[in-house]
Formats: structure tokens, C-alpha cells, sequence
């Protein structure tokens, strides 16, 4: 067996920094946010620092860097309207997810842009994203500065889901191979979920899922 690498952190600057930790915290899932400013102007972006925090209720965090010396629409957004939606991304969309992806003017919409469909939500203002299977309808909890960014978490509170039942089983469950998330690795890469492996615990306490 080959001696690890040593890299130390103090070691690499910002690009190196990035480039190790998107490309070994892997695969990450997509935050595809929708969102709502002042004038009901909607805006629509990928996150991949994202995932699920808590149970009950249920929340989970994205992480949202800077743009220079402004902030992202979405962060904006949510700080004004406290409600976004994140769709989740499926084989398919990773074209509409880049082109989302891009630095648009706020007069301009990712929906448009990308040739995707705006619905309404149930419980939040902002619009889901017609052509994802599941939107989550959130409320802002709190705001969290990390870093010399600084880095935002923007701690979300699901309010609902809504799920085509295409992608749930007889038993209510999500079936990963109807559902065909992709993820997220590091430049221009994603990751497909087709190549599936299960393995049941051991202990007492079984699946939670």
C-alpha cells in the first residue's frame, strides 16, 4: 500500500482548497432553489453544499458563497421573502441545472432561460420547477456566517413536499431507480444513481428507511 499524501491546509490556497474538497466530499446532492425578490421576479440556482440536518421538524442546510462583494439573488431573495423552494435534480435536467447556473441579470429569468416550466407551490410564494418530480417548500429558521467569505448557511424548514407519485412505491417510499437523482462531484462531472448497493445493519435497531 502506497504512503497517503500529506496536503495540510495551510499548504494550498483558495483554488487548491476547492478543488480537494469538491472533488473528495462526493457525491453531493443538488439544492436547485427557487426563489422570489421583492418585485415577484423569480430566480432559479444550483447549490451542492447542501444536506439534510434534522428530523423534526425537518430541516436541512445550503450553503450559499458570495459573488465578489454582492450577494446571490437567492440568498437576497430568501433574506427578503423568507420562503424558497429546492426541486430536486434528475437525469435530464443537468442541462436546464448549468445554464441555471449562470450570472444572469435579476430582470432575467432561469426559468425562461433554460426552457423550464414555472408552477405554483401550495404553502410558499416562490414557483417550483415543473419539470423536477419533487419540489420541498421551505421557510427560512435562521442564517449561519462561516468562513472569511464569508460562507452563508441558510438553515431551511420544510413546510411540505410535493411528489409526483411516479417516483413512490406501493409502500410510499421513494424508489431511486423512478426517481434517477444525479449528484453532484467537482467541474463540469455528475454522477447518475443507477448503480445501486444495499446492505442491512446489523444491529437491533434495522432501517430507519
Amino acid at each position: 500500500m502506497r504512503e497517503p499524501l500529506l496536503i495540510p491546509v495551510d499548504r494550498l490556497d483558495e483554488s487548491g482548497t476547492y478543488k480537494l474538497l469538491t472533488g473528495t466530499v462526493v457525491p453531493r446532492p443538488i439544492a436547485w432553489v427557487s426563489t422570489l425578490d421583492s418585485w415577484s421576479r423569480p430566480n432559479l440556482a444550483p447549490y451542492s453544499f447542501f444536506t439534510a440536518t434534522s428530523i423534526v421538524p425537518p430541516m436541512f442546510v445550503i450553503a450559499v458563497e458570495p459573488r465578489g462583494e454582492e450577494k446571490k439573488d437567492t440568498l437576497r431573495n430568501i433574506e427578503e421573502n423568507g420562503e424558497f423552494v429546492v426541486n430536486v435534480v434528475v437525469e435530464g435536467l443537468t442541462g436546464p441545472v448549468v445554464i441555471s447556473a449562470m450570472d444572469l441579470p435579476a430582470e432575467e429569468s432561469e426559468f425562461e432561460r433554460a426552457g423550464l416550466t414555472m408552477v405554483p407551490s401550495k404553502l410558499v410564494r416562490p414557483p417550483r420547477v415543473a419539470e423536477s418530480p419533487v419540489g420541498i417548500e421551505c421557510r427560512l429558521e435562521r442564517f449561519v456566517a462561516l468562513g472569511s467569505g464569508p460562507h452563508t448557511l441558510v438553515v431551511g424548514e420544510v413546510l411540505a413536499w410535493q411528489v409526483d407519485p411516479k417516483v413512490l412505491d406501493d409502500r410510499g417510499r421513494v424508489d431511486f431507480s423512478a426517481l434517477r437523482p444525479v449528484g453532484r462531484l467537482a467541474g463540469n462531472e455528475y454522477v447518475r444513481c443507477t448503480d445501486l448497493l444495499a446492505e442491512a445493519r446489523r444491529d437491533k435497531r434495522g432501517s430507519s428507511y
